[in-house]
């Protein structure tokens, strides 16, 4: 069946066999075309046409990878005496020449002092710690013993007495210590600490720790002059026994506070002032 270009016609239906029909016809007459195209000789080669302009140059390619290490180079590392007034040349890698006599040339002459430098040079190196005498101690046989700095000790020693040298000047005058001059109520049941040299800590909380123990009993203390003879009075048991429920105990166990304090106190130099003065307040309740 030839290729009817007609087909579907206007107004009809299309049916599948008449379109695949002529489908096939259309694909037969393509393969004949290009039979006849294949069958038609080559004819010669034309001449070349002219060159066409260079184009642009391209961008640069990526690095290429790194080649591999070259060996180390070789240097003298040190020249050394060989024993003999000879020298012997070592080499970075392990290797040595010589021993070589190195001839000596008559001395040149003196140079002149060159111009002093304007430019600083650089910071040296700190140098090592220098070790010193910390301590020197009886070895418990009238020997000295010298402890160093580092850590080492040197000794025992008997000690040579040289004649007395002669007394020292007097040294100057030191600084005054701190002290508690006052301890007060900041109005909240809170202490504040006054010291000497005017400054204030506080307040704090004092926590009531437990009473300590009782102290010994002191000596009894010498028997006071008689006093004036007093008027006469009635005191009836009550009025003694409220007299007498108002006074405090005798705080004569508490000792005085032994602590001392830095500047600026410690809390533990703190804390131990606040247990002496809680340990007053419960000897003085009655």
């Amino acid at each position: 069946m030839a290729f009817d270009p007609t087909v579907p016609r206007p107004g009809t239906p299309p049916r599948s066999a008449e379109l695949r029909d002529n489908f096939t016809a259309l694909n037969d007459r393509d393969n004949a075309l290009a039979a006849q195209i294949a069958a038609i000789p080559a004819g010669p080669p034309g001449a070349a046409g002219s060159d066409g302009v260079d184009g642009s140059p391209g961008a640069d390619g990526a690095p290429g990878q790194a080649g591999p290490a070259g060996n180390d180079g070789r240097s003298v590392t040190n020249v050394r005496d060989n024993g003999d007034g000879r020298a012997v040349v070592e080499m970075s890698d392990g290797s040595s020449y010589g021993p070589f006599t190195i001839a000596s040339g008559p001395a040149g002459p003196q140079g002149g002092n060159g111009a002093d430098s304007t430019v600083p040079g650089p910071q040296g190196q700190a140098g090592n710690d220098g070790r010193s005498v910390v301590n020197v101690r009886d070895n418990g046989d009238g020997r000295a013993i010298v402890d160093m700095s580092d850590g080492m000790n040197y000794g025992p020693f008997y000690v040579a007495s040289g004649p007395a040298g002669p007394g020292g000047g007097q040294g100057l005058q030191g600084n005054d210590g701190v002290s508690v001059v006052e301890v007060y109520d900041s109005g909240d049941g809170r202490a504040i600490v006054r010291l000497s040299n005017g400054q204030t800590f506080g307040p704090f909380t004092v926590a009531n720790g437990p009473a300590g123990g009782q102290g010994e009993r002191g000596e009894k203390g010498d028997t006071g002059d008689v006093g004036p003879q007093g008027q006469p009075g009635e005191v009836s048991n009550q009025q003694l026994s409220d007299a007498i429920a108002d006074t405090p105990h005798n705080p004569s166990s508490i000792g005085p506070f032994t602590g001392t304090f830095s500047d600026p106190p410690t809390q533990a130099e703190m804390q131990a002032f606040a247990a002496w003065s809680e340990s007053l307040r419960q000897a003085l309740i009655r």
